[in-house]
């Protein structure tokens, strides 16, 4: 069973998604349970007829209720193993415990820098329980080892993976008759990201910063896929720089495979990532990559060579690589090829699914 917070769109939840409807069904009774409600990947997993279970969790330290629901659940089901994910660390392992499983495992997808001092401590009392604490990059590893005190015998290391079958780059009509869908016409330049319109993905500085950008190339435009709490202010920001025209929230999608391949570059301005799971799936369509230096973006952006990195506190480094390349096709298209090849040699889905199966089947069998 997969304990996650929900499931609507977002990088940790499209993870949990692949992983349920690839595991193998003759090895495997795979379900998902999520704490505070459901989301849009729920309705396409019950298709596949994969089981789960949405409670709704109540505001405070403990929902005790729930904990003991949970453990109920996790009894009567007879889960051999529970694969927690961020956020779900604490109920994952005393649910875990007291439901009889044979294993529970914790990945961590990244860590908000500066960290809660309370999230810190109850990640470190959960690890004590759990019996293997994953991290999803060489830099959350470290961050949890030295900060959160996870002991090192209980962490490892699965970098992410990506479907590279289901993204992957599109022909040049497909490409068009996708862009007309969205009123864009065909010599239009996308500047695209993929994200819940959250703080920690730092929207607003991306659009503040390019903004020039944008109104000195009439072809660009900023396409922006996901849902979240700064819509607001980045309809306020679009308004106030009189771009309204030139950026478009798309909302959140369950067809993000067809969208990235029509992007030109993409731009993933984020405060903190572990290894960022749309950034691997806009190398897997041949897209070249602008992304802050932070969390594990520097593993999967390799300067000059799929994409930039700038720093946060540099944003003209960002203006400058988005200017370079909207305006190089042929570099462009060079990066965006070296990007998928990064992604089938590196961070295949198949990889990283094999070392998390043979810790469940290691588990279940202990």
């Amino acid at each position: 069973m997969h304990l996650t917070l929900r499931m609507e769109y977002g990088g940790l939840e499209r993870l949990v998604d692949i992983f349920a409807k690839k595991m193998d069904r003759n090895e495997f009774e795979v379900s998902i349970c999520s704490l505070d409600g459901g989301g849009s990947f729920l309705d396409d997993l019950r298709k596949c007829g994969i089981p789960d279970y949405v409670f709704n969790r109540r505001p405070g330290i403990i929902d005790l209720s729930l904990l003991a629901r949970l453990i109920s659940l996790i009894k009567g089901k007879h889960i051999d193993v529970l694969h927690s994910h961020s956020g779900c660390s604490f109920y994952g392992a005393i649910a875990g415990r007291f439901g009889g499983v044979k294993g529970i495992i914790h990945t961590d997808h990244g860590r908000l820098i500066p960290d809660r001092r309370g999230l810190r401590l109850e990640d470190k009392i959960a690890s004590m329980i759990i019996n293997k604490y994953i991290a999803v990059s060489d830099d959350l590893y470290d961050y949890l080892l030295r900060v959160v005190k996870i002991q090192k015998k209980k962490l490892a290391t699965i970098i992410n993976g990506v479907d590279t079958e289901l993204f992957r780059p599109f022909p040049k009509e497909q490409i068009r008759e996708i862009k007309r869908e969205f009123g864009l016409v065909e010599d239009s330049k996308v500047i695209g990201t993929v994200c819940r319109l959250d703080p920690v993905k730092n929207l607003f500085f991306m659009i503040e910063a390019l903004k020039d950008v944008l109104n000195s190339h009439p072809e660009a435009k900023i396409l922006i896929v996901g849902e979240g709490q700064e819509r607001g202010r980045i309809e306020d920001a679009k308004s106030k720089y009189g771009i309204a025209d030139k950026v478009i929230l798309l909302g959140e999608r369950n067809d993000v495979e067809r969208i990235i391949p029509i992007f030109d570059l993409f731009v993933l301005p984020s405060l903190s990532e572990g290894t960022s799971m749309t950034i691997l799936e806009a190398m897997a369509c041949g897209i070249p990559v602008v992304a802050s230096e932070v969390g594990g973006n520097g593993r999967l952006v390799r300067e000059n060579i799929n994409g930039y990195l700038f720093k946060l506190e540099n944003p003209e480094t960002l203006v400058h690589k988005v200017t370079e390349l909207l305006e190089d096709d042929k570099e462009r298209q060079e990066l965006g090829r070296a990007g998928r090849e990064i992604v089938l040699r590196e961070f295949g889905f198949s990889k990283m699914l094999e070392k998390y199966l043979e810790l469940y089947t290691s588990l279940a069998r202990a």
